[in-house]
């Protein structure tokens, strides 16, 4: 009776792992992951980055998406009186958007993409490990890049960092002048 009791409980285990972890999907490589893309230009007036994860609800899945914009503006201003002279202090700026959740996407196994109505709008390219963006009007076709929430944190940082020395130094060349 022992033995029978033992099975039971690595079977009950082997269970319950499987219901923890998934039973691993073909398509699952998109709800997996947190994808990420940067925008870094050299004026610092509009960096940003974004942020998409998606989640499998039924037969639909759901992508949320948040941005971080990061811009240098100059917070100085103009000295009144004879000989008034413009005093110039840029800082980093950053924002965070609310989330913009997509739902009702679903997968196209023929195509490896999620379609919203037929059109494709995240396709997984297996080559690289990544994801492309079709639904941006302005920008076109986006390339998201697999990270971490720790490379997340790392990557934002990091684009912070190098607009503050931007910042800093726009601000010494506008007050040598």
């Amino acid at each position: 009776m022992k033995k029978w009791g033992k099975m039971f409980a690595v079977f009950a285990c082997l269970v319950l792992a499987l219901a923890l972890t998934g039973c691993g999907g073909k398509n699952e490589k998109f709800t997996a992951n947190s994808w990420i893309f940067v925008e870094k230009t050299d004026t610092g007036d509009n960096d940003y980055m974004s942020v998409i994860t998606f989640e499998k609800n039924n037969k639909s899945y759901t992508c949320t998406e948040k941005t971080t914009n990061i811009k240098i503006r100059n917070h100085g201003g103009t000295s009144l009186g004879i000989g008034a002279k413009e005093h110039y202090d840029y800082k980093v700026d950053v924002r965070e958007s609310a989330p913009y959740i997509q739902k009702g996407l679903a997968y196209d196994e023929k195509t490896d993409s999620l379609t919203m109505d037929g059109d494709p709008f995240y396709t997984y390219r297996s080559k690289d490990n990544t994801i492309i963006s079709h639904h941006s009007p302005t920008l076109g076709k986006l390339t998201y890049k697999k990270a971490t929430k720790e490379e997340i944190e790392k990557i934002k940082k990091e684009l912070i960092d190098f607009e503050q020395k931007k910042a800093a130094k726009a601000t010494a060349e506008g007050n040598k002048q």
